[in-house]
């Protein structure tokens, strides 16, 4: 779960169903000012936090090649994971059946990998949503290079 979310902070809120339709969407409209800040946007869409997501697959990328340096997993892994788009990689990373040499370290280690995203998924956006506004996500001390 992604805590903070702005749609789950408003949508409990026993007001809500009285609350005009501008009104609710400026509510729940991302501080990136692309889209509603729900759990799709947060982790597909959103420019603020796009950094994350390439951060975990590349550290899951990275966790493939050293399986595969130490037999634990097939070459042909890394290169099927490598032709999928981003929303594949994450599907397959937490949906795959896992039956394959090696595959129950890599489980472990998409699990870390995954944990790991989801906590500065959560910190940042704690901190977009409480900040007054938004600069540009590169310059932000908590982005990854």
């Amino acid at each position: 779960m992604i805590n903070h979310l702005l749609i789950m902070k408003h949508m409990y809120d026993g007001k809500w169903h009285k609350t005009d339709f501008e009104a609710k969407l400026d509510a729940i409209m991302c501080p990136c000012s692309t889209g509603i800040q729900d759990v799709h946007h947060i982790i597909i869409d959103c420019e603020c936090t796009s950094h994350l997501l390439n951060n975990w697959l590349l550290q899951s990328e990275e966790a493939m090649v050293r399986l595969i340096s130490n037999k634990k997993l097939p070459e042909s892994h890394l290169h099927n994971f490598m032709q999928l788009s981003d929303t594949q990689k994450i599907s397959f990373m937490i949906h795959r059946p896992y039956v394959s040499k090696g595959s129950e370290t890599l489980a472990h280690e998409y699990g870390l990998t995954a944990q790991s995203y989801l906590k500065s998924l959560t910190d940042f956006v704690k901190t977009l949503n409480t900040s007054d506004s938004i600069s540009d996500p590169t310059s932000d001390p908590m982005h990854a290079h």
